[in-house]
């Protein structure tokens, strides 16, 4: 009932501020506001998971390759202390992550104003009232929270780099997972109707079209709300931490107690 009391809300907001409805018309119709919003699902689903693969690829060798070349060698002789040395590149990584996601939200943005115009601005209602975000900062902060499911594949390369020490073992399973994960959790999900089922990861993952609720998604994730009970943002990050802290502690308690030379 609330979701629709809001979208009356926005809804009489456009009309109000004449503004066009979101995604109204058709593609073939030469509905410039709805083949944006397509460019923009597919451009920032495809760079998105191009951001993955290259991230998991960075963490996944992070350490691996370094202790098969035998360069962290000179690390273990500086009086740096190990878990300086491992913090210092998941810095460098979330970093990398971080950077890169901003950029392409940029570029994605500046092309998509010069072939489809400039896209709408992201209306949400707040304590009864109806505001709005600018497209950029919308776009922008979307792809940051969309990042926080490659930071959760960083955080398993990089414990899987420290752990195996082996740099295709560590990408191999990250990227397997990444990409495959949350197709095999869907198919749980239509057979398994227990309640655990909302503690696998993959569930709580897709935090942007859980945050973002008024912006419409062509993702498979509503079907993974709709089967679980319509899990929450604060129970997905509640998840999501436990499941960072416990690679994290792995990781450098193996990177600490393990020979590295």
């Amino acid at each position: 009932l609330t979701k629709a009391e809001n979208n009356i809300k926005i809804n009489e907001y456009r009309l109000e501020h004449n503004m066009p409805p979101f995604m109204s018309g058709s593609i073939a119709g030469g509905s410039i506001g709805k083949t944006r919003k397509i460019y923009d699902y597919m451009m920032n689903s495809l760079t998105m998971m191009v951001l993955a693969v290259m991230i998991i690829i960075i963490a996944g060798s992070s350490i691996s390759s370094e202790i098969s070349k035998g360069t962290i060698k000179f690390w273990s002789f500086t009086p740096n202390k190990r878990w300086k040395i491992l913090l210092s590149k998941l810095f460098v990584n979330t970093g990398i992550l971080l950077v890169t996601t901003i950029i392409i939200s940029l570029l994605s943005t500046v092309v998509g104003n010069i072939f489809f115009g400039s896209g709408q601005d992201y209306l949400y209602v707040s304590a009864g009232s109806v505001h709005t975000t600018n497209y950029v900062i919308h776009n922008v902060l979307y792809n940051l929270v969309s990042a926080i499911d490659i930071f959760m594949f960083l955080l398993l390369a990089m414990m899987l780099s420290t752990v195996a020490r082996n740099t295709a073992v560590s990408v191999g399973i990250s990227i397997a997972a990444y990409l495959g994960g949350a197709t095999i959790t869907n198919i749980i999900n239509m057979f398994v109707t227990a309640d655990w089922i909302k503690f696998i990861p993959f569930n709580n993952l897709s935090l942007a079209d859980k945050i973002f609720t008024n912006d419409i998604s062509y993702s498979a994730s509503s079907l993974v709300d709709t089967i679980t009970g319509n899990i929450t943002v604060g129970f997905s990050l509640s998840v999501l931490g436990v499941c960072a802290v416990i690679m994290i502690v792995t990781m450098f308690d193996s990177f600490r107690k393990r020979d590295i030379t």
